[in-house]
């Protein structure tokens, strides 16, 4: 009775588990610049994992960008019949384009067979946009231009 107990404890703890059903597992997503500016074109990176392999995203995310948050939602299609339950990594490049000035949140959910499974909210901004900044050189030549029409006017006077 001992080994019987004993092999069937061995069983269950080498034995791959099997799943039909699905689930999303995300991670905190990235942004492609440390500081963008409203010139940058955004692009977030959204990884995770799935709980079983062979997931199948149905369309192109959608992006919903609304005041300071940006939700991006997935269709996705879990695989038919039993699946090995083992992580299978994934990592997804969504175009946001660009953005006006402000902190920004990013919120990616997940929808599985139609069915909501994962959302992940970021408690604080994940990264804040800023004005592009006007370069030295242009503040120079501005100024230099406006020296060159003040002294046309004394010549000409």
């Amino acid at each position: 009775m001992k080994n019987l107990i004993k092999q069937i404890v061995l069983l269950a703890v080498f034995t791959p588990g099997f799943a039909n059903s699905a689930s999303v597992n995300l991670n905190l997503p990235s942004i492609n610049f440390t500081a963008p500016t409203t010139d940058d074109f955004i692009v977030a990176e959204i990884s995770g994992s799935y709980a079983t392999p062979n997931f199948v995203l149905n369309s192109s995310p959608i992006i919903d960008i609304g005041v300071g948050g940006i939700n991006i939602t997935f269709d996705v299609s879990s695989p038919s019949g039993y699946q090995l339950d083992v992580l299978d990594p994934f990592n997804y490049s969504v175009d946001i384009g660009q953005l006006s000035v402000g902190d920004w949140y990013v919120t990616p959910t997940f929808y599985v067979d139609g069915l909501l499974d994962a959302q992940l909210t970021t408690l604080l901004p994940l990264f804040t946009v800023t004005a592009v900044p006007v370069p030295a050189a242009a503040w120079l030549f501005g100024s230099g231009l406006i020296g060159l029409i003040g002294v046309a006017r004394r010549k000409k006077s």
